[in-house]
């Protein structure tokens, strides 16, 4: 799900003879590029695809909010508390 929702995100097509994880590596391999992934928690899961990318594409660069810690090398986490609510609001 992770890897065809990026890859239609940056317009890349599934190559023949070649899986869409395959063909976004080959995409982002010489490519600058920031992505931003917001509530990555609920596909948690697809966590080793980041770092599969990581690892393929060196000037790709990945920002991604989750309430969840990623548990993926190189992953630094910053932790941000809640917004305090004040009464009335």
């Amino acid at each position: 799900m992770v890897p065809a929702t990026l890859a239609q995100a940056l317009d890349v097509r599934e190559r023949e003879a070649a899986s869409i994880l395959e063909s976004l590596v080959e995409f982002l391999a010489d490519k600058e590029v920031l992505l931003v992934l917001d509530n990555f928690e609920q596909v948690i899961g697809a966590a080793p695809v980041l770092s599969e990318l990581l690892g393929e594409a060196p000037a790709l660069k990945i920002l991604v909010t989750s309430r969840a810690s990623l548990r993926v090398r190189g992953e630094h986490e910053i932790v941000v508390p809640p917004l305090p609510v004040t009464a009335g609001e």
